[in-house]
C-alpha cells in the first residue's frame, strides 16, 4: 500500500488534452467528496467550492481573463516599466519570461488559458478570513489527487486564480459573491492521451538534524 500510494503520486501530471467530451456530475461530485475530506485549520471548514461546465459560462470566464491580461501585456511594453518592476525584486529575464508567456496566452487560435477543457473547479474563502488559504489549496488538490483515478485529467490555473483577484470583469464572469476571494482553479476533463512514463522530478533539498 504506502509503495502504491507513491507510485500514485509519481504518475500526477498536469494534464492539458481533454476529450470533448462533459465530465458526469457523479465525477464532479466525486471531487468535491474528495475536497471536502482535506484538512481544515481549526476545523472551521470555510472554502467553497464553484464548478463551471456551461460552454457559454466558460467562454465568458476565459474572455474576461484574456481582458485582463491583454491589457497587463500593453502596461509591460511601456517602456520603463520593465526597469520599475525590476525594483520589486523581480529580475529582468523572469520579467522578460512573463511578458512572452502573456503574448502567448492571448494570441488568437489555440486556448492556451484553458485548452478547451469542459469543466473549471475554482476554491474560493471569505475575503477576510486570515487564516484559510492553506485550507483551499488542501481542498483542491484532495480533488485534483481524487481525480486521477477516475480517471481525469487535471490542470492548476494559476493565471485565472491571479486574474480573479485584481479584474472586477473576472469576478463577474465567475459570478461570485463580493465576500468570497479565489484560491485555487482547476481545469478538468477526461484525457485524451495515456503517458506511460512518469514525469521526473527532483528530491526536495533536505536538511537533517
Amino acid at each position: 500500500m504506502p509503495e502504491a500510494l507513491l507510485q500514485h503520486f509519481r504518475q500526477q501530471r498536469s494534464g492539458r488534452e481533454y476529450r470533448q467530451e462533459p465530465v458526469a456530475r457523479e465525477h464532479l461530485a466525486g471531487l468535491l467528496a474528495a475536497a471536502a475530506l482535506a484538512p481544515s485549520g481549526l476545523n472551521a471548514r470555510v472554502v467553497r467550492a464553484h464548478v463551471y461546465t456551461d460552454p457559454a459560462a466558460l467562454s465568458a470566464i476565459r474572455e474576461a481573463t484574456l481582458v485582463f491580461y491583454r491589457m497587463l501585456l500593453r502596461i509591460l511594453h511601456v517602456p520603463g516599466t520593465l526597469a520599475l518592476l525590476h525594483l520589486t525584486g523581480q529580475t529582468h529575464e523572469q520579467l522578460q519570461l512573463l511578458r512572452a508567456e502573456l503574448a502567448e496566452l492571448v494570441s488568437d487560435g489555440e486556448d492556451r488559458l484553458f485548452y478547451d477543457a469542459p469543466a473549471l473547479l475554482v476554491f474560493t474563502l471569505p475575503r477576510r478570513h486570515p487564516t484559510g488559504e492553506g485550507d483551499a489549496w488542501l481542498a483542491s488538490h484532495n480533488a485534483m489527487l481524487y481525480a486521477a483515478t477516475i480517471p481525469l485529467a487535471t490542470c492548476y490555473n494559476g493565471f485565472l486564480a491571479m486574474a480573479a483577484g485584481k479584474s472586477a470583469r473576472v469576478r463577474h464572469a465567475l459570478c461570485l459573491p463580493r465576500d468570497e476571494r479565489v484560491v485555487a482553479a482547476f481545469t478538468a476533463g477526461y484525457p485524451r492521451l495515456t503517458y506511460r512514463r512518469c514525469p521526473p522530478r527532483p528530491p526536495i533539498p533536505t536538511t537533517w538534524r
